[in-house]
């Protein structure tokens, strides 16, 4: 009958179509399709008005209010079921949009990945599941233009990307690809790695008009697999290393079991000739102790390995080590043709270790500098003391004029079974353990070890800090 009553029935229970005259006592078509345009629940309903005023500019008017349609009267029975039909068809694909719109939504919504959705040339946010706001730090970035959102984004390439896919309707498939910014503007930009899509959204009418991104922090994943493939050559290298070992461990016994065997024979033939016995019975003394010698290490590093090396620290004396370490092997280092010198900074030098593996430490260092050593070169010693922070430190360096080191080997030197290159010295062998002996020994006394070296030729330097008692 009126407005208001169709207004008052169309909220008890709501129709698929409104059809409506522009003229009703009380609250008019006009007001009516107004009132439902105002309400959430009924400002989807299709509106079709009726009027007696036609011509152009009253249909104009009529769809400027809201209406879906004008129809002028007089107008057939024919006329007026055909076009209800189309609105309810319309309606119904509009719901059905709507109704796919919204369990996307919902999918995205709940999807384990982060998902958001850009639209138009600024790539404005007109989506964002709760995964992409929390990838992005909680920042609310729906309703804005990405460089906008996200500002540190700019100059990285991405809006190219997504006016690439505007443009050619194909999507982008981003590897590992690392973006820098601050997720959560803490005003601290982080490196991180992600795996992302950029897929064309379309249209009806088939016209790309947004981006769908799928994206995935990878950088904890790419970490790991790196650190992985890491692990996997250094297990290459070990392994290639061991096989090395093995080799020179099989050269440095069987050079004296011959000789040791030599010496044997030549011992059957002697046949009393004191000089002879005597002569030969040192060659296998002094082969035989380099067997020892070569057990002995590779018996250390087993026990430092499994932990089952024990010290017997008592209170020395670095000083009366140092020096007695230089006594002892003076003679074998002046043997091979190199100068060998000592320098020790007046006063004390207290401190709890084992004695004997202090010494070793010193007669590794030495041993090394002078296989290392040209004859006619030099090494020298030197023990002092340094306070930077905390306890005072002994500082012990053992320098040599030999070969030097390269850069990249500096650290590595102290490796099991490393070595740098055959040794200059021939004779001298050697298994690739006495600096990794070094190593763990100052370490299990508190110490550190390091070596430098100007490079190829210019000699080298291993410098030992190890804790003295106050």
């Amino acid at each position: 009958g009126d407005g208001d009553a169709a207004l008052e029935r169309i909220r008890v229970r709501l129709p698929d179509l409104v059809l409506t005259d522009v003229m009703m006592p009380g609250l008019s078509g006009f007001g009516l399709l107004q009132a439902l345009k105002s309400d959430e629940r009924t400002r989807g309903l299709p509106v079709i008005l009726l009027s007696a005023r036609a011509g152009e500019a009253a249909s104009i008017e009529g769809m400027e209010k809201g209406a879906d349609d004008y129809l002028a009267k007089p107008f057939s029975a024919k006329e007026l079921v055909s076009r209800v039909e189309a609105r309810l068809k319309i309606s119904r694909e509009r719901a059905a949009a709507f109704a796919e719109r919204q369990r996307l939504h919902s999918l995205f919504t709940q999807a384990p990945i982060a998902i958001c959705i850009l639209e138009g040339p600024r790539h404005e946010f007109t989506f964002a599941n709760p995964l992409y706001r929390a990838l992005v730090g909680g920042r609310d970035v729906v309703g804005k233009p990405l460089l906008e959102a996200l500002t540190e984004l700019k100059g990285q390439g991405f809006d190219a990307l997504m006016d690439q896919v505007l443009a050619t309707g194909q999507p982008f498939f981003g590897n590992e690809v690392p973006v820098r910014w601050d997720p959560m503007k803490a005003g601290l930009q982080e490196d991180a790695l992600y795996n992302f899509v950029y897929s064309p959204m379309r249209n009806a009418q088939g016209n790309v008009e947004g981006v769908l991104v799928c994206a995935s922090d990878v950088t904890v994943q790419v970490a790991a697999r790196r650190r992985i493939e890491s692990l996997v050559e250094e297990l290459k290298l070990a392994d290639h290393r061991k096989d090395q070992f093995l080799a020179m461990l099989a050269h440095e016994l069987r050079n004296p079991l011959v000789a040791i065997t030599m010496a044997l024979s030549m011992l059957e033939r002697a046949k009393g000739d004191a000089a002879t016995t005597a002569k030969y019975c040192e060659m296998a003394r002094r082969q035989t102790a380099n067997i020892r010698r070569l057990v002995d290490d590779l018996l250390d590093v087993a026990r430092i390995n499994r932990g089952m090396l024990e010290l017997r620290k008592e209170e020395v004396d670095l000083r009366l080590i140092a020096e007695d370490a230089v006594s002892a092997i003076r003679p074998t280092i002046e043997a091979r043709g190199h100068a060998l010198s000592l320098t020790v900074e007046s006063g004390l030098f207290p401190m709890r270790a084992d004695a004997a593996r202090i010494e070793q430490v010193l007669t590794n260092l030495l041993t090394n500098a002078a296989k290392c050593t040209e004859p006619g070169g030099a090494l020298s010693v030197s023990l002092t003391q340094e306070v930077v922070e905390g306890p005072p430190q002994a500082v012990l360096r053992v320098r040599d004029t030999g070969r030097g080191i390269p850069r990249d080997m500096l650290n590595e030197v102290f490796a099991l079974f490393v070595q740098v290159e055959p040794s200059v010295d021939q004779g001298a062998g050697g298994l690739g353990l006495g600096l990794t002996l070094v190593r763990q020994l100052v370490e299990l006394h508190g110490g550190s070890i390091a070596a430098t070296s100007g490079g190829p030729g210019k000699g080298s330097e291993f410098v030992v800090r190890l804790p003295l008692e106050n």
